[in-house]
Order: structure tokens, then C-alpha cells, then sequence
């Protein structure tokens, strides 16, 4: 593994294989870099930092689209012989001028032993500094009402978790990185890396399971029910609704305890039927058999 030895700086990440490569940091204090056989690549960094390369390699070092601070910056180079030297190129960079002068003193003076008529480029100049990458997260609702994207995130950033989309007769069950829903994202630990679209998972608003096995009878004002619950463990309990007492579904004055499978009443408004309805633990409530006296 490279031997990365820094300090006050925050690192973007790891690209193992033929080449190394460092984006969207911000590089303070001391930097020294030792790997062999490894080119090392900067892009759209901010650098506030000296870099310290190994001595005796022959690596590619390139620098682009970079902000390099020439008050605090350096680039040193620890080589015995130029012919081990890396070869540099520091093209489309912001220096903060374009005093090629400054620039050339930059290089020439601070390395040890670089020879930049042959090793070292820094030409064209950018003469507008680069912004570092900035993301996106949007919010896909699937229907629901709209929540607005979050932008101008930097990289590795964490995101306050939005207030909870509304949407009729469903109940919003989470966010998630992909439109299957195997993957929720977790607001606590989960950072943005790339412009991101988190969807809305949907739970439908009915329950689907029933009760079997109905019987019962209605006998003057006399109502007696039996049934068999469902064996879901989501189950909760159910709900009883004589004909003509829909409205007291929403007050839950029909609700039955907990495991109970039977039901008696008297009945004076004259109802013909009954519907029998599953409530979920979480809250949802099935269709409903309806059981014709």
C-alpha cells in the first residue's frame, strides 16, 4: 500500500492500480508521498501544502484544474539524478497570476534537484480559478408531494433528513438509493459521493390479509359472529361494522381486542349485514369480508 504521510488536510479517497488520484481536497501542512511504480494525479484540489515525492522513482506526476497558494504551496522533489526525476505536468492550473516568472521560481526553487526544461510543464494557465465539484440530492416522490433537492453539497457531505412527504391514501415508508427499494438510506451515517436521487417507498393503505371462516346469525335484535384471524404476524386485531356505522370506523368504536375471534351485540337499527375488517400493527386496515345475515 502507498505511504501517505500528511498533516491538517482531508483526503478524498483511494484509487489503487496504475495511477493514484486525489479530487476535491483541501491540502494543508506537509504532504509526503512514497509508492513506487504508481503515477499520482491531482485534480480540482485547493493546495495550501508542500508536496514531497520519493527520491530514485521515475513516476508521472500531473496536476490539474487545481487552486495552487504560491505564498503557502511547494513541490519538492528528493531525487539523486535527474534521469529518476518524475515527469511533471502541471497544466491547466490557477496560480492566482500569470506571471510565468513567478511560477518557474516557484518550481526551480523549491526542489531539490529538478531540471524544468525537461521534466516540468505548467503551461496554458488558467486565468479563472475552478470551483471544486458541488452535488446534488433530489428527492424522487413517486406521486407524492414535492419535496425540494438539496444542492451545492460537497463531497462526503450528510444531509438533515426532510420532512416526510404526504401523498392520499398511502403511507410514506422511507427513502431509498434505488427505485426497487433494497437499499434505504440512512441520513445518520450516509454521505454524498455523486449527484443522488433518493426515491419514496409507498406502503399501500390496505391491509392484505382477512379473516376466514365467518359464521354467525342475527336473531330479532341479537347479532353473534365468529371468525378465524390471520396468522400474519403484522396482524393486530379487528374491527366489526354493522351496516349503517361506517362513521365510527374513524373513531375506532368497533375495534375488538386483541386476539378475539367472536362477537355479540344487539342491534336496533335494522342492520342486513356486517363487514369484518383486519387492523396491521403498523396501522393499516384490510378491504374487509362483508357477511350477509
Amino acid at each position: 500500500m502507498p505511504s501517505v504521510t500528511s498533516y491538517d488536510y482531508a483526503i478524498g479517497g483511494w484509487y489503487w492500480g496504475s495511477r493514484l488520484t486525489f479530487s476535491n481536497n483541501i491540502f494543508r501542512g506537509n504532504c509526503d508521498f512514497s509508492v513506487s511504480g504508481t503515477s499520482f494525479v491531482f485534480e480540482n484540489n485547493i493546495i495550501m501544502s508542500s508536496f514531497r515525492f520519493p527520491s530514485g522513482t521515475s513516476n508521472n506526476i500531473s496536476f490539474h484544474f487545481n487552486t495552487i497558494d504560491l505564498e503557502k504551496a511547494k513541490f519538492i522533489t528528493s531525487s539523486s539524478s535527474t534521469s529518476a526525476t518524475p515527469n511533471i505536468d502541471f497544466s491547466n492550473n490557477y496560480w492566482g497570476t500569470t506571471d510565468t516568472q513567478l511560477i518557474d521560481n516557484f518550481i526551480i526553487d523549491r526542489n531539490d534537484s529538478l531540471s524544468i526544461n525537461y521534466y516540468v510543464n505548467y503551461l496554458p494557465i488558467l486565468t479563472e480559478k475552478p470551483e471544486m465539484s458541488k452535488y446534488t440530492v433530489s428527492f424522487d416522490t413517486n406521486g407524492g408531494s414535492v419535496i425540494q433537492s438539496i444542492t451545492n453539497l460537497s463531497k462526503g457531505a450528510k444531509i438533515n433528513k426532510p420532512d416526510n412527504p404526504t401523498k392520499q391514501n398511502y403511507i410514506f415508508a422511507g427513502w431509498y438509493i434505488d427505485n426497487n427499494f433494497t437499499t434505504e438510506w440512512n441520513f445518520e451515517n450516509d454521505t454524498v459521493e455523486n449527484n443522488l436521487t433518493l426515491f419514496a417507498k409507498w406502503l399501500s393503505p390496505l391491509y392484505p390479509f382477512e379473516v376466514t371462516n365467518v359464521s354467525g346469525y342475527k336473531i330479532g335484535t341479537t347479532v353473534v359472529l365468529s371468525w378465524t384471524n390471520p396468522t400474519d404476524a403484522n396482524f393486530s386485531h379487528v374491527r366489526v361494522i354493522l351496516e349503517g356505522f361506517e362513521w365510527a370506523e374513524s373513531m375506532g368504536a368497533t375495534d375488538q381486542e386483541s386476539g378475539k375471534t367472536s362477537y355479540s351485540a344487539n342491534d336496533f337499527s335494522g342492520a342486513t349485514f356486517v363487514t369484518i375488517k383486519c387492523v396491521s400493527k403498523d396501522g393499516l386496515i384490510s378491504e374487509g369480508i362483508r357477511f350477509n345475515f
